[in-house]
């Protein structure tokens, strides 16, 4: 039994090939093709809760919880605009990653 882990081949994606060598006892080789596997991105999820950071409806923090299995994420915004006129005042925060493995955003 092997486990293979994606980011061990630079997190690509698509079809990978298994192969099997062995050597045995009486000092001959084997080579088995095991096949592919067809390797997807998994979709990302987690909560997002937003905190009023001083109380007064005024400051805001937003927190993004990835879900287990989620160690790749290298980068979180959080786009935020008001309901009226669209997207008019529409600004991308930059999330930091914290030490529990929330990223934030103020």
């Amino acid at each position: 039994v092997a486990d293979f882990n994606q980011s061990n081949h630079k997190n690509n994606t698509g079809v990978y090939i298994v192969h099997a060598y062995a050597d045995l006892s009486n000092k001959t080789s084997i080579s088995v093709n095991l096949g592919t596997v067809t390797v997807t991105n998994p979709v990302l999820s987690g909560t997002t809760t937003i905190e009023d950071v001083d109380g007064k409806g005024m400051n805001y923090k937003a927190i993004f919880t990835p879900s287990e299995g989620a160690e790749n994420v290298k980068k979180v915004e959080f786009p935020t605009w008001g309901n009226i006129n669209g997207q008019n005042d529409l600004i991308w925060y930059n999330a930091t990653k914290q030490s529990d493995g929330t990223w934030t955003a103020l």
